[in-house]
C-alpha cells in the first residue's frame, strides 16, 4: 500500500491508526486515509513556505518603483550587535587579509 501511494508511509500510519471501519468498509477506509495523509503533506508544505516567508516583508508601495526596499531581519547580529542582519550575512565576517595587517616594503 506504501509503494502503490504518492503519500508512502503516512497513508499506512494513517491507515492502521483509525480502526473505525470493518472489512466491509475496507475500501472507504483506504480512501480516508489517503486523503487524511494528503492533507498532512500540503499542511506540512505550507508550513515550510510560512517559515521561509516570516522574515521577508513586503516592499512598500509609497515611494518610487526603482528603489528597493531591503527586508530586515528581527533581532541583533550575535557579532556586532546591530540589528537588520545576523552574524552569518556580515560583509566582514571573514578574517582580514594578511596584506592588510601587514605593510608590505
Amino acid at each position: 500500500m506504501a509503494d502503490s501511494s504518492e503519500c508512502d508511509w503516512k497513508l499506512v500510519q494513517e491507515y492502521t491508526a483509525n480502526p473505525l471501519a470493518d472489512n466491509a468498509e475496507h475500501d472507504r477506509k483506504i480512501f480516508r486515509a489517503q486523503n487524511r495523509a494528503e492533507r498532512k503533506i500540503k499542511a506540512d508544505r505550507v508550513k515550510r513556505r510560512s517559515r521561509a516567508d516570516r522574515n521577508v516583508k513586503p516592499a512598500s508601495s509609497s515611494g518610487s518603483r526603482d528603489r528597493q526596499t531591503v527586508s530586515r531581519k528581527p533581532g541583533v547580529c550575535y557579532n556586532c550587535y546591530n540589528p537588520g542582519h545576523w552574524q552569518n550575512e556580515r560583509l566582514e565576517k571573514k578574517r582580514p587579509k594578511l596584506s592588510k595587517l601587514f605593510v608590505v616594503i
